[in-house]
């Protein structure tokens, strides 16, 4: 089922509550109260939308999405000079109660949907993603291009697009659970905003493989004292932020010698290092390799 809608048929129909749907929006300007009715995925095609949810604000750009389940409250804002296009599904509570179940009980004939605490309870993380890094994501991007392009008729969604959806949401979403139990807290809701702080500064490493970040300053970006910040990312991601931002700037290193033809000299000032000595022997200690024999 898909509906299309615009600034005239917003409020046009009630749409079922607790099941499968797709809506497309285009508007150029909203200003709305969301109603939540099942586990849904707001996902941006082009521009932007803002969305407060939970009292937490997301400005959602193209090619992300945020998710919310029917615990949540908020609203959305566009304003812009151009369309702004999106998507939102509604994947049914007990379709991913039991994808979630198959993935923690894969033995059994019938899941058991109680075994499903996290998706639909009031303690679910509402929280901004990049399609690019994520399953749920790519298949986001799929749908985009197929309906686009029209290799999807709006009037037939495939069924299983909701099914793919759902065990690629578990899929994303075990290491995120994992990481939350690691935090020291003893409120869960304690736990999901340092969460949310550690997942920002990690996402703000991943965008600056051009230098090396200053661990207290992004502590501070995240407004988190600089022992706290590096306890709580450590014992969430099981790295230091220090060792995560060497990482993630040696791995582009490599992908810069390795597949874009970058001297080594090249590629470790356009990482953010100061000499090249020290950029061999990190890379080195890194990769068990040096520089010098990738390039060959």
């Amino acid at each position: 089922m898909l509906n299309v809608f615009h600034a005239q048929s917003l409020h046009a129909k009630p749409l079922p509550r607790r099941s499968n749907l797709v809506n497309y929006s285009l508007f150029k300007t909203l200003d709305s109260w969301i109603d939540f009715r099942s586990f849904s995925i707001k996902y941006v095609c082009n521009g932007l939308e803002k969305y407060t949810i939970n009292q937490n604000t997301y400005e959602v750009k193209s090619g992300q999405y945020i998710l919310a389940n029917e615990h949540a409250s908020g609203k959305v804002e566009i304003d812009s000079n151009e369309w702004v296009r999106g998507i939102c599904i509604d994947i049914s509570p007990e379709l991913l109660a039991e994808a979630l179940a198959s993935q923690l009980r894969p033995d059994t004939l019938c899941p058991d949907l109680n075994l499903d605490r996290f998706f639909n309870s009031p303690d679910f993380l509402d929280n901004l993603y990049s399609a690019q890094q994520t399953a749920a994501g790519q298949l986001l991007t799929q749908l985009d291009a197929s309906l686009s392009s029209g290799a999807i008729s709006p009037d037939a969604i495939p069924q299983n697009l909701y099914y793919d959806l759902a065990s690629a949401l578990v899929q994303d979403h075990i290491p995120i659970y994992l990481s939350l139990q690691n935090i020291p807290s003893v409120k869960w809701q304690t736990s999901k905003i340092l969460y949310k702080k550690v997942a920002e500064a990690k996402a703000l490493i991943e965008c600056h493989t051009h230098e090396a970040i200053d661990v207290a300053q992004l502590a501070l970006h995240v407004q988190m004292s600089p022992y706290h910040f590096h306890r709580i990312f450590q014992k969430t991601f099981s790295v230091s932020p220090y060792h995560y931002s060497l990482k993630v700037r040696l791995n582009r290193a490599n992908t810069l010698i390795a597949h874009q033809k970058y001297t080594i000299t090249e590629a470790a000032f356009a990482t953010g290092f100061s000499d090249i000595s020290s950029f061999s022997k990190t890379y080195k200690k890194h990769f068990g390799v040096s520089p010098s024999q990738l390039a060959l």
